[in-house]
């Protein structure tokens, strides 16, 4: 084969540039021949003047792109709206030597994708992105079970999925769903409703029979009488799933009211994560974010046990109550610990002292406090525990009170993980030959872990209510169930004394 006929057939890059090193700079241009080989052959001269590639030195900066890139994958994908924390002790996967809490994604990958790009403003393929999530986070499956799920979302999934299924509207997807009715996700006048261009819009259905029986699940909490002792009936508070027909008429309309009720819930999860998200971006010197929520009750354990131990009184408990705190440049995790199991206003302060007091000594530049939990009427976001947020944290010396309830149903996050590890460890101690018997001694035989929070004992006697009680006379906030933020200018307005 002619030079150049192997010239032209060559497809590499590399393999013309050889071609062009071995005649032109070792056989032609000896004997001065380059240009007249040039025309005659076709070789390009000018590959000849480009700098050798440093492969070390690309391969460097790769390592660097995919490093940075993946960074930022994982801190997007790790955030509360991407994926929520598995709060069990075993919920744990390892990697390299690396043990991290299962986080659960709470979409599918396709979709988070297309929200990192829009929000990064970034052209990373889907591939590459499935590629750098990281090892813990992962798609829940039907063994998740423990993982809390809102009540209002599940319900309007299994009637969109319905819906879906009977050809009826295009998508299951609800926030697909919420676009058909509104003019921007983003504004809070679509979104309540209150917006005179897209107020009463619907979503878009297809031709149905609206006469036709169907059947879809419900999630419902009903009371129900079960039988107790001696021959007695006694009646009991349940939620369970169940199966609900009517026609699709009925349906299409429960779908489409339930839908333009969530728009306002739907704002309010993702607004209220985007401020935490932003809050915690401009922390100051002065501020600190206390992220908190109880625990599920740990069981106390011997080494060893005989039958009647998991009887009765016999099985005690103990009260865990976690929280993350966030500050300018530190997050500090840390969990209570008590015998006592009031999980009342009384409780939740009796368990926040030690931590606000060891707070204020490792930051003593600190004024402005914000709470971030759930909202249970019977814990976080009742009157008594509002009096209490307008008095207590002022007289350790905070100007600044803020209680932020997150929306029902989403309220969870680090604090979670945080009960987690402890249960873990404390198992661990007992596998290891120490007995848990109460509080006192789970706080010592935790603290021999090698990766612990700051643990508090708090003991039974700080549960008292003073006396007198000024809690008996504390009237309720009008709208309790419509709060989702109480700074100190909000609780004087309204906790007064009759």
């Amino acid at each position: 084969m002619g030079l150049r006929e192997k010239y032209k057939q060559a497809k590499a890059y590399r393999q013309k540039q050889l071609l062009d090193k071995f005649f032109v700079k070792s056989l032609l241009k000896k004997y001065r021949l380059t240009s007249m080989a040039a025309k005659e052959i076709g070789i390009n001269t000018k590959r000849l003047k480009q700098a050798p590639r440093d492969h070390g030195t690309l391969f460097r900066r790769r390592e660097q792109l995919v490093a940075k890139m993946k960074t930022s994958v994982e801190n997007f994908l790790s955030r509360d709206d991407n994926s929520r924390v598995k709060a069990g002790k075993k919920s744990t996967k390892t990697h390299k030597k690396d043990k991290q809490q299962i986080r659960l994604l709470t979409d599918s990958l396709k979709t988070l994708h297309l929200k990192y790009t829009l929000e990064m403003d970034s052209k990373m393929s889907y591939s590459m992105f499935c590629r750098l999530k990281p090892f813990n986070i992962r798609h829940p499956k039907p063994s998740d079970r423990e993982t809390c799920q809102c009540k209002r979302h599940e319900n309007l999934r299994f009637k969109a999925a319905r819906l879906k299924q009977l050809s009826v509207i295009a998508t299951a997807d609800l926030h697909d769903n919420t676009k058909h009715m509104v003019c921007d996700e983003m504004s809070k006048d679509c979104m309540y409703r209150d917006c005179n261009s897209c107020r009463g819009r619907r979503v878009p259905v297809d031709e149905f029979d609206g006469g036709q029986i169907t059947q879809w699940y419900e999630w419902k909490t009903k009371r129900v009488e079960r039988p107790s002792e001696n021959d007695a009936t006694k009646t009991v508070t349940m939620t369970v799933k169940e199966r609900e027909s009517g026609t699709i008429g009925n349906l299409v309309e429960e779908f489409q009211n339930e839908l333009e009720k969530c728009c306002k819930h739907f704002f309010n999860i993702r607004n209220q994560y985007q401020s935490l998200k932003a809050l915690k971006a401009k922390l100051t010197d002065k501020d600190i974010i206390c992220h908190i929520d109880f625990s599920e009750n740990f069981s106390c354990k011997y080494q060893e046990e005989i039958q009647s131990m998991h009887f009765g009184a016999s099985q005690r408990q103990v009260s865990l109550h976690t929280g993350v705190m966030y500050t300018n440049g530190a997050t500090e995790s840390f969990c209570s610990i008590s015998d006592n199991l009031k999980h009342g206003p009384v409780g939740i302060w009796a368990h926040l002292l030690p931590a606000l007091e060891w707070s204020k000594e490792k930051f003593p530049n600190t004024e402005n406090l914000v709470f971030v939990s759930d909202g249970p009427t019977t814990q976080y976001r009742c009157k008594d525990n509002f009096y209490l947020l307008s008095t207590v944290p002022f007289g350790m010396g905070f100007k600044s009170v803020n209680w932020n309830f997150m929306e029902a149903g989403h309220g969870k996050g680090a604090p979670d993980g945080i009960g987690a590890v402890i249960k873990r460890a404390a198992d661990k101690a007992v596998l290891c030959g120490h007995d848990i018997m109460d509080a006192q001694s789970m706080q010592a035989a935790v603290r021999t872990s090698a990766v612990t929070p700051h643990l508090f004992l708090v003991e039974d006697d700080q549960f008292t209510e003073p006396t007198p009680n000024p809690l008996s006379d504390v009237r309720t906030v009008p709208g309790t169930m419509k709060i989702h933020q109480v700074n100190n200018n909000y609780v004087l307005q309204f906790c007064f004394f009759l």
